[in-house]
């Protein structure tokens, strides 16, 4: 009996610890792997955050998030992902599937490539079909290559103070684009965003 009662409160901790003091739900490498592997799947609305890196297995993505009115702090922390030239198809770090507000913020998500000849794509995070979201103080970086994206997004998101590294960023308007930064050198038609205060080429 008093080996079951151990058991249990073992399994508490266990759970508890998934939870931040504030009840945002934990992510690091740990957790990733005792939820099933990559890439770490939401399918469930609510708030998550890094607790630690998190680095994807070569040619797989990070983080897959299926729900809508998900929010992600990065925490200061790094998202990584990287791909080779054996992998064929699109190679996302951090997918948004078809939904609307979710918010990522306050951290980094890197990709990497050593060639990109056989994939669709090959972006850091990928936001284009998710609508009315918030993205801001997120570093984004992916291969200054041929078909390759640091962050998309879709529309009416408001996407402001991040930075756009190695390649560059693609809007879907109408958004706000306030304050950011786009590292790449290339430029984006804005269409019906609305530009303020950014830096480099828009």
């Amino acid at each position: 009996m008093k080996r079951t009662l151990l058991l249990l409160s073992a399994l508490s901790l266990g759970a508890i610890s998934a939870f931040a003091a504030d009840g945002q739900i934990l992510i690091n490498q740990s957790a990733a792997i005792a939820a099933g592997g990559f890439p770490y799947t939401i399918t469930q609305p609510g708030s998550y955050k890094l607790s630690g890196n998190l680095t994807a297995p070569l040619n797989t993505a990070a983080i897959l998030v299926y729900a809508s009115n998900v929010s992600i702090e990065l925490n200061g922390f790094t998202v990584g992902c990287s791909y080779d030239q054996t992998f064929s198809g699109s190679a996302v770090c951090v997918v948004f599937a078809q939904g609307s507000n979710r918010t990522l913020r306050n951290g980094f998500v890197t990709v990497s490539a050593n060639s990109i000849a056989q994939y669709t794509v090959l972006i850091g995070v990928n936001m284009a079909l998710s609508t009315g979201n918030t993205i801001e103080y997120v570093n984004a970086s992916a291969p200054n290559l041929s078909g390759a994206t640091s962050i998309q997004f879709g529309d009416h998101t408001i996407f402001r103070f991040n930075v756009a590294s190695g390649a560059g960023p693609y809007l879907g308007c109408p958004s706000l684009i306030e304050g950011n930064v786009n590292l790449s050198g290339k430029i984006f038609d804005p269409g019906s965003c609305v530009l303020v205060n950014n830096v480099g080429a828009w």
